[in-house]
């Protein structure tokens, strides 16, 4: 098939400050600017086994639309095809992204890891 494989995640990034410990000059108590403000950022992203890596970084909640246009970003210019290996996360298996990864058939192919321990 001649195809690129890329592995494919996400992470959620929050900006509310966790108090704990962290490290200082011996002696100097470090100062943390603390934040109580919710929110944060959803961050994409596709690393191949050549080590090229694309990645969004997203405000609100990661959905099926969203990351359709994360796909598209993967496959814009590419000269082969690639096979995306992901996780069981609910929009990835959503029949939005099923019906984008079949019209694109030619350019990506989708492959849904297995749960850990199942």
């Amino acid at each position: 098939m001649g195809a690129d494989i890329a592995f494919e995640d996400e992470a959620g990034v929050g900006v509310m400050t966790r108090h704990g410990r962290t490290w200082g000059m011996s002696g100097e108590t470090p100062v943390i600017k603390a934040s109580m403000q919710r929110g944060g950022c959803n961050v994409l992203s596709a690393v191949t086994a050549e080590g090229e890596m694309d990645y969004s970084i997203q405000d609100g909640t990661v959905n099926g639309e969203r990351y359709i246009g994360f796909l598209g970003g993967l496959i814009a210019g590419r000269k082969r095809p690639l096979i995306v290996l992901a996780e069981h996360v609910t929009f990835h298996h959503s029949k939005q992204v099923r019906d984008y990864v079949c019209a694109h058939r030619s350019q990506l192919r989708g492959v849904l890891l297995a749960e850990a321990g199942t």
